[in-house]
C-alpha cells in the first residue's frame, strides 16, 4: 500500500492520513515530540499491517488513545480525547458588524 493510500473517514469525506496531525494533537495534549512520533508511527503501521485503506476517525482516535495510555499514561490520553480531533476542519465565521 502506498503511503498516500491510507485515509481517515471524517463524516462522508475521506482525507489522507497524516502522522503529523496526530503528532500535533499529542503534543497539544502534553506528549513530548519523540513520544508523539512513536505513537503516530505505531498506529500507522498497525493500520497498514491490518491492510486497512480507510479508518473511521473515531476508531483512529481510540487506537491512538489506547497506545498513549500504554506508553504515556492516562493524563495525556484523556487530554487527547478531550480536544478537537485531528482531521476535522475548524471553521471560523466572522460575525456581521465586527
Amino acid at each position: 500500500m502506498k503511503r498516500r493510500d491510507l485515509r481517515v473517514a471524517v463524516g462522508r469525506k475521506k482525507v489522507p492520513f497524516s502522522a503529523g496531525q496526530i503528532v500535533d494533537g499529542l503534543q497539544a495534549a502534553g506528549a513530548m515530540t519523540d513520544d508523539a512520533l512513536r505513537v503516530a508511527r505505531d498506529v500507522e503501521q498497525a493500520l497498514r499491517d491490518a491492510g486497512q485503506r480507510t479508518v473511521p476517525l473515531e476508531r483512529l482516535r481510540e487506537m491512538v488513545a489506547e497506545r498513549v495510555r500504554e506508553q504515556l499514561g492516562d493524563g495525556i490520553a484523556d487530554h487527547w480525547l478531550a480536544q478537537t480531533a485531528p482531521f476535522v476542519p475548524i471553521v471560523l465565521e466572522r460575525l456581521s458588524g465586527e
